[in-house]
């Protein structure tokens, strides 16, 4: 049997550490919860930019999986790379489901700066709006699919 692969931390890319930082210190976020940011980035890096983006050689830590293991967004994370690779067989392999993850949230973090920077409405109803039209969208391409 092949023994699980942990990690010990969910990476970003380096350069991109004081977006991150300068988002989690806004109102709309909790104070400190960098699991939250990161799991709403990877989202976005998915699901409204479709984009991946290698952090290799510019990894820094983000969060410890540990700290976090039993937290919320870390059964939404493993879910996520589930579907991504799709092997359930991922959550036995930390490393290939983070990397999963961590190419996604670059392009979310940058969305989500972007956002911010145009003032346009409040960042959540722009995160309601943009997430609540996806969903949507998947789901009339999903039951046209199987409906034919």
């Amino acid at each position: 049997m092949a023994k699980n692969k942990e990690r010990t931390t969910i990476n970003i890319y380096d350069e991109y550490f004081p977006i991150y930082q300068n988002i989690i210190d806004k109102d709309e976020w909790k104070v400190g919860d960098n699991l939250k940011l990161f799991t709403i980035s990877v989202l976005i890096g998915k699901y409204i930019c479709n984009e991946k983006i290698s952090i290799e050689n510019h990894v820094k830590g983000f969060l410890r999986v540990k700290d976090n293991a039993k937290k919320d967004e870390m059964v939404l994370l493993k879910s996520f790379a589930i579907m991504e690779s799709g092997d359930i067989n991922i959550i036995k392999d930390e490393d290939a489901m983070f990397s999963i993850c961590e190419q996604y949230t670059t392009a979310g973090i940058l969305k989500l700066k972007e956002w911010y920077e145009s003032k346009e409405q409040d960042i959540i109803e722009t995160l309601s709006e943009e997430l609540t039209e996806k969903f949507n969208d998947n789901t009339k391409e999903f039951f046209s699919k199987n409906n034919n």
